[in-house]
């Protein structure tokens, strides 16, 4: 017979060694690899907001920087910006 409690101990600290996944809204479109997130993966992450018109990738500060423009399922023209690096997009620039 195997004696549970080590067992039932073993699984339990298993399951604490495991970090937490993003919580679901986090900001990010899809899940980040140590390599970032290439230019079709923001694409195909942000196809759900509507029809992609055009997408790039540019070097800002260092850093590679997708911009994409969208038309969205009410007929506007949006664009976008996703960091290359987390996969986070942008905040709105004020004008």
């Amino acid at each position: 017979m195997i004696p549970l409690r080590p067992l039932a101990l073993g699984c339990l600290l298993s399951l604490c060694a495991v970090p937490p996944g993003p919580a679901h809204g986090a900001g990010r479109f899809w899940p980040v690899g140590d390599r970032g997130v290439t230019l079709d993966e923001a694409v195909s992450g942000v196809r759900r907001r509507g029809r992609v018109l055009s997408a790039d990738t540019v070097q800002e500060d260092g850093r590679p920087v997708h911009r994409i423009r969208i038309l969205t399922n009410e007929g506007r023209v949006r664009r976008l910006r996703v960091d290359g690096r987390t996969g986070r997009p942008f905040r709105r620039r004020r004008r």
